[in-house]
């Protein structure tokens, strides 16, 4: 079961708007401690704010739980799993740190940026934005499994 909110976020258009992105050239460090570098010219932009999703982490929680949304409640087991013990406090979910973090902050469903030569597909992405003019905190991440062999999302194609 998903909930009202997920029902409307079309992970087929995410992608096919991820790989859609123009390519970047890109240089970084392959091996950080020999000083390797890597060059390509395959990677793709993330889209980070594709989709607007819950309007804060206690919704996302309420949804999990007792909405019983199943996609909701992925997101929030990555999140429960990677957060700090003092994230998961009820106070902090309900009133940030000095009032300022989580309690303020809007998810949104995306994309990472990716490498064509290494993956596919980008990971989808849930990202906890707390101030518009950050670029959010990513606090869960899931890759897209599809058919092998060059396969791309398009339009009306299973």
């Amino acid at each position: 079961m998903l909930c009202s909110l997920c029902t409307t976020l079309d992970i087929r258009t995410l992608l096919i708007t991820s790989s859609s992105q123009p390519l970047e050239d890109r240089t970084y460090l392959y091996t950080p401690a020999a000083g390797q570098t890597h060059s390509t010219k395959a990677i793709r932009p993330g889209i980070p704010r594709f989709f607007a999703h819950q309007a804060s982490l206690l919704a996302l929680r309420e949804s999990a739980k007792n909405v019983g949304c199943e996609l909701c409640r992925a997101i929030w087991a990555v999140y429960e799993r990677n957060a700090q013990p003092y994230e998961l406090q009820e106070d902090v979910l309900k009133e940030g740190v000095d009032g300022v973090g989580v309690a303020a902050g809007r998810l949104y469903v995306g994309t990472n940026q990716w490498d064509m030569a290494l993956h596919a597909l980008p990971h989808v992405a849930v990202s906890l934005v707390v101030d518009e003019r950050s670029g959010g905190k990513m606090i869960a991440w899931f890759e897209v499994y599809a058919k092998r062999g060059g396969w791309y999302p398009t339009w009306n194609e299973d």
